[in-house]
């Protein structure tokens, strides 16, 4: 039995030495199959390929300059946003809706041209022979398509309507009132127009957008995927021309709430400054004191010297308490504070400017589409709540200085005042009407200068952003991709039929080669005999030299290894189910044994 169990061994060596060999030649019975099917798959990729809609990708750049100043004011660079650049910001507002709603409108582009196909639609763009023009939208949120079809070179209908247009005629339907204008071209004969609003466009291009930073540089490289490489193209170029544009309004804007405010103090000032001088004028016409300058000049020198300081402290206070005010009122809790209108405060400066970057900053938060619930914003806006509170406090500290500085001088004024105690008491009015005067004409040459520096850096602002490289037109899709379809279906075509060839031998339980008995039992295999297609039963005889006799020759050499020692074997053959080769096997191993005499 060893020498037995050897020889076993030795043929499941032998078998794992040749599987490879067995699984190829297994697989290549089915050769047909695989090419069926890779044929099969390659027919479905150049149908995919021939009516799937191209997209078209096209890819433009930009640097955001750091914004320093020439001027040397720190005040102004960081009202201005100081210059550094968080490059992650500014892609959120380059991908927020509002800016590609400013996109969509600027470039005109809610129209949409195709010509009509046999399978699918074909996006022609600025290739249409024609334009449409609306001069009435019925909704200008709702989308809609309008189907025509041309009769003849200039004659056209619109949505299956029995009527028939010519360019330039004004047409209506339930969108609107249209007018098709003729462009060049040649006619087709049949196209359609969809129109998109402004919203869902912007919603729609948005995932088409990608934006990524060039390495460690301030350079964003936009790309934009459309179905017309010229529209591609434009709305990378439109996108980075909108976002300079944008950029530059958020940096004058801080200067332009400056300015209005200016204006508006200015108004109130111009007024109370006119009634002054009006009630100086007849109080002096109605106590005859037109000539009182004159006649004091001497006596009041030093009192107007202490008035002149005493009117610019005092209207450094009221400056003072018209930024408390501002601060103060609830509507401007989320707006950017004007500058200190000349008070010369460094401590004031520094928190102005640090409380307009904060409210900068959010305000980009919230234009990039961030939620005001986010951790981001709810931060950003108790920054600008502490700060807030300390330009409070600051002002308040401010407002007791000048209050202090004020009571200094009055003191001294009173010492001069006892001089004049002699002169009349109207005298004395038209002095405390003249200092009332000189006080609201300090705070408005203050907001005269102020509104001057305002305009002149509001026409020096220029945009950090510059455009690196334009966007071209590319004729060559990116999708769907020729050689990576292709190679897919050719590769789905092979394993297709490999997969459910393996399937099926991995369920098959029937006994086909002598492998699938030696894998699984350590049954010694004398011999195996192929199918026999003769009529004879008996194939073992003396002259049968065939492959089915020489096959149980090999049986019979085989069993004299076993049944050597034995005087009077029996062999029994059996199997499962009759009609399996029972008789045909004894029959010949009989007769196989009778040759040779036993």
């Amino acid at each position: 039995m060893e020498e037995v169990q050897l020889t076993n061994t030795g043929a499941k060596t032998e078998l794992s030495k040749m599987g490879i060999k067995e699984i190829f030649f297994k697989y290549l019975r089915f050769l047909p199959l695989f090419v069926f099917s890779i044929a099969l798959s390659l027919l479905a990729a150049f149908l995919y390929l021939r009516y799937t809609t191209p997209v078209y990708q096209s890819t433009g750049s930009l640097i955001i300059k750091e914004d320093k100043k020439a001027d040397g004011n720190k005040l102004n660079e960081l009202i201005a946003g100081g210059d550094e650049i968080n490059l992650q910001t500014e892609i959120e507002v380059l991908k927020s809706r509002p800016i590609m709603e400013r996109v969509v409108n600027g470039a005109g582009i809610n129209f949409s041209y195709f010509t009509k196909g046999k399978v699918r639609e074909t996006n022609v763009y600025t290739d249409a022979p024609f334009r449409i023009e609306a001069l009435e939208l019925s909704d200008s949120a709702q989308s809609f398509a309008l189907n025509l079809i041309f009769e003849n070179a200039s004659g056209f209908r619109v949505n299956g309507e029995p009527r028939l247009f010519t360019f330039g005629q004004v047409f209506k339907n339930p969108y609107g009132v249209f007018r098709l204008v003729r462009g060049k071209g040649i006619i087709g004969e049949e196209y359609t127009i969809q129109y998109e609003s402004t919203s869902g466009l912007a919603g729609r291009f948005i995932p088409a957008l990608t934006i990524t930073p060039k390495g460690n540089t301030n350079i964003l490289i936009i790309t934009f995927q459309a179905t017309h490489p010229q529209l591609a193209a434009d709305v990378v170029n439109r996108l980075m021309r909108e976002y300079a544009l944008y950029s530059l309004e958020e940096k004058n804007e801080t200067i332009n709430q400056q300015i209005q405010f200016i204006n508006g103090r200015l108004i109130v000032v111009d007024k109370e400054l006119d009634s002054i001088t009006t009630a100086k004028l007849k109080y002096g016409r109605a106590n005859n004191l037109i000539n009182f300058d004159a006649q004091s000049s001497e006596f009041f020198t030093r009192i107007q010297e202490i008035e002149q300081m005493s009117s610019e402290q005092a209207a450094q206070s009221e400056i003072v308490g018209i930024i408390d005010t501002y601060l103060r009122n609830s509507k401007n809790d989320f707006s950017t504070t004007p500058s200190t209108l000349g008070i010369a405060d460094i401590t004031l400066n520094n928190l102005i400017a640090a409380y307009n970057v904060a409210q900068l900053e959010r305000k980009a938060l919230i234009d990039g589409q961030t939620p005001r619930t986010n951790p981001l914003v709810a931060a950003k806006e108790d920054q600008i709540e502490k700060l807030r509170q300390n330009i409070l406090e600051n002002l308040r500290n401010i407002r007791a200085s000048y209050a202090s500085s004020i009571g200094d001088l009055r003191r001294k004024n009173s010492t001069a005042q006892s001089g004049i105690r002699s002169l009349p008491e109207k005298q004395q009015r038209l002095l405390e009407i003249e200092r009332q005067q000189a006080t609201k004409q300090a705070v408005y040459n203050i907001l005269l200068e102020q509104k001057e520096r305002s305009s002149i850096t509001l026409a020096a602002t220029i945009s950090n952003i510059r455009v690196v490289g334009r966007a071209m037109p590319n004729a060559a899709p990116v999708a769907p991709n020729r050689r990576n379809v292709q190679a897919l279906a050719a590769f789905v075509g092979l394993m297709l039929p490999a997969l459910l060839i393996f399937i099926i031998e991995l369920l098959n339980d029937k006994v086909t080669t002598r492998g699938d008995i030696e894998r699984i039992t350590d049954i010694t295999i004398l011999g195996e005999v192929g199918h026999s297609y003769s009529k004879d039963a008996l194939i073992v005889k003396p002259n049968n030299r065939g492959v089915v006799a020489e096959q149980f020759r090999i049986i019979r050499s085989n069993l004299q290894y076993v049944i050597n020692n034995i005087p009077k074997p029996v062999i029994l053959v059996t199997s499962s189910f009759s009609g399996e080769g029972k008789s045909f096997i004894s029959t010949n191993i009989g007769a196989v044994m009778a040759l040779t005499g036993k």
